[in-house]
């Protein structure tokens, strides 16, 4: 049993079922406290479920949340909340573009230092053929870029909905921030010690307690949905029974969150101090839990300055035992800023889906930072080392292990 900051005990070892969805964000941590997403070798290991108050499925076992259907096989059923259709992805940028990227080409943006930028129809193919897809018959892919810099940026599939999982953790904390600062109608107050212990956890180690406590400080349902009308994240859904890890989303909303920490604007949303403290504890995640985004920056590039920051989400589905892996943060290449949100679904394997999504996320800074766009050999090239890795099922860091969920 490990306990959080404040948020009461979580079960180690198997998948639960509680508010933040069926399963867990699996991953370790090193270091004393609560990793409430469970993993292997020397660091403790547990469950990210989000609530450990409800029972566990008794057909649930040591094996369930890990293992997955076999590789290549369909489930038995689709979640209602993963639509059937399959888009292609890294085909002829042509053909991708017309088969299903409507809805990337309204998400398409492009500010700033225009003379700088590619045309937005160049943006969108070099994204659509650059990104490769992830494996398995039933695995989904969605992306969304931008660069704070010039305000260029692109999304493929931006607006097709996810379940949030964990990375609905930086959405509670916006909403308690913004609650706090007196922007959603509250009086203002600041925060309490154990409102900032638990946002710590929370961020930090994906403490899924710390969760369930800062989902009600925030205003619960209508809190969330408050902060989305102020945020303008108008394609995301806070579960009506507050397992706020079932809450759906988009790569486009996601990257509209990213906007409101890294990106001040008119409005009146966050405050300084308050943005600061959602970049500093994104910034001081648990290794274990560094993946995802954090592979588009060149390993050991990172300066004191430039540390990645990254919020990540993994949970395997009680109906079909297929993961769900996201991951949204900011990262600097080359000296340039790089706002990512990728979300995913449908993986065999949890190690499959963190290389997807890391495969993803590379292939998109890599053919944004190419004015002319990566070559074809090249994007072969990508596409199969990428297919490679995740047929091996490499794991994203040699500490994470094979992980729960959370």
């Amino acid at each position: 049993m490990t306990t959080g900051a404040g948020a009461g005990t979580t079960t180690s070892g198997a998948r639960e079922q509680s508010r933040a969805g069926e399963g867990t964000d699996g991953g370790t941590h090193a270091g004393a406290g609560t990793d409430t997403c469970g993993g292997t070798g020397a660091d403790a290991a547990g469950t990210d479920p989000g609530d450990g108050r409800n029972a566990r499925p008794p057909e649930a076992g040591p094996q369930a949340a890990t293992a997955g259907p076999a590789r290549g096989r369909r489930p038995a059923a689709r979640e209602p909340d993963a639509p059937a259709d399959r888009l292609p992805y890294a085909t002829a940028g042509r053909q991708a573009t017309a088969a299903g990227l409507t809805s990337a080409t309204a998400c398409l943006l492009s500010a700033g230092r225009q003379s700088d930028a590619v045309p937005e129809t160049d943006l969108d193919a070099l994204l659509s053929s650059a990104v490769p897809g992830p494996d398995g018959p039933g695995a989904r892919l969605s992306l969304a870029v931008r660069e704070p810099g010039t305000g260029r940026a692109a999304a493929l599939h931006g607006d097709r909905p996810f379940v949030a999982a964990s990375v609905m953790k930086v959405h509670i904390l916006v909403a308690l921030l913004l609650r706090a600062q007196g922007a959603l109608g509250d009086p203002p107050r600041a925060l309490t010690g154990r409102e900032q212990a638990w946002a710590a956890a929370m961020i930090e180690r994906s403490d899924n307690d710390a969760a369930n406590a800062l989902w009600e400080a925030a205003g619960g349902e209508a809190g969330m949905r408050t902060a989305c009308h102020r945020l303008g994240l108008t394609r995301t859904e806070p579960h009506p029974a507050g397992r706020w890890g079932l809450s759906t989303t988009t790569a486009t909303d996601q990257l509209r969150l990213l906007r409101a920490v890294y990106e001040p604007g008119p409005g009146g949303g966050l405050t300084p101090s308050a943005r600061a403290r959602v970049r500093e504890l994104m910034r001081r995640v648990v290794p274990a839990q560094r993946w995802g985004v954090t592979a588009a920056a060149p390993a050991g590039a990172a300066s004191a300055t430039a540390v990645p920051e990254v919020k990540n989400g993994w949970l395997p589905r009680t109906a079909t035992g297929l993961w769900v892996i996201n991951s949204v943060g900011r990262v600097t290449v080359d000296g340039r800023a790089w706002l990512l949100a990728v979300l995913s679904d449908g993986h065999a394997t949890r190690e499959a889906g963190v290389a997807a999504v890391e495969d993803a996320a590379r292939a998109a800074v890599r053919a944004l930072t190419r004015r002319e766009g990566p070559r074809e050999g090249s994007r072969r090239e990508d596409r199969g080392a990428a297919r490679d890795r995740r047929r091996a099922g490499r794991p994203p860091d040699p500490a994470a292990g094979a992980g729960g969920a959370g």
